[in-house]
């Protein structure tokens, strides 16, 4: 198998394919992890239908956790640092934080 040499933890990656799905998949993991269990919880709750919180939402909260382990097969380190990242960056402009 071929190896990288190594980089220092300020370089940018290299955009690959697998790079950029390992990305990918880190994304879709944060939008279902938690966000996806409150709205499943809220529509049970709504709705009354007790299965769906009962199922639904640890079903949902294990998917995440799957694309959570595919992107850092796919990805590697690389890409769960770039998700960080861009997700720090986005929590700091929500935030109205923008001195880094």
């Amino acid at each position: 198998m071929h190896r990288d040499p190594p980089r220092t933890p300020h370089e940018d990656p290299a955009w690959t394919w697998r790079l950029s799905l390992g990305v990918t998949l880190g994304v879709m993991q944060l939008v279902l992890g938690w966000p996806a269990v409150a709205v499943l919880g809220s529509s049970a709750a709504y709705t009354g239908d007790a299965d769906l919180a009962l199922w639904g939402a640890p079903g949902v909260y294990a998917l995440s956790w799957l694309l959570l382990g595919l992107a850092v097969l796919i990805g590697g380190p690389d890409a769960m640092r770039v998700t960080r990242q861009g997700t720090l960056r986005l929590v700091r402009v929500a935030s109205g934080r923008r001195d880094r």
